[in-house]
């Protein structure tokens, strides 16, 4: 991650912000829970599922490039209606393209989706948004005098 950070380094200007969002589903909430657990099931049939999702924010607190690290934590949901939660976990780069299981994933989407429906035709996937914000720390060379 540290060539990331260089980059963002050298690109921000030096009133700039570097800001990582990262949207993990609340696993607290039973909808998302059965749903994160579907997903694990279709990603087993994807080359993509051994590959690590995430890559620690540690290197970003500890980087010599940016300082004033902060961290919030914030709560929202998505709002789906079936169209859009079967199109929302099809977008997800872990799920066939055709084939049986595409067929299979659709199937249990739309049991998911009766299970969970609410009066308005709705099922809410939970997040927990982590905002992680540095500045760029300010080098000053001899030449800038």
């Amino acid at each position: 991650m540290e060539p990331t950070l260089q980059e963002f380094h050298r690109i921000l200007k030096p009133s700039g912000r570097l800001a990582i969002v990262r949207n993990n589903w609340n696993k607290e909430d039973g909808f998302t829970q059965e749903n994160s657990n579907l997903m694990k099931q279709i990603s087993k049939l994807h080359p993509l599922a051994k590959k690590k999702r995430h890559v620690s924010i540690t290197s970003l607190e500890e980087s010599p490039h940016f300082i004033n690290f902060r961290h919030s934590v914030f709560a929202h949901r998505q709002e789906l209606d079936l169209s859009g939660l079967i199109g929302r976990i099809m977008s997800s780069s872990s799920v066939p393209n055709k084939g049986y299981e595409r067929e299979e994933i659709t199937k249990n989407l739309k049991i998911l989706y009766e299970r969970w429906v609410d009066k308005k035709g709705l099922v809410y996937f939970v997040y927990r948004t982590d905002l992680y914000l540095a500045e760029p720390r300010v080098i000053i060379t001899s030449n800038q005098f």
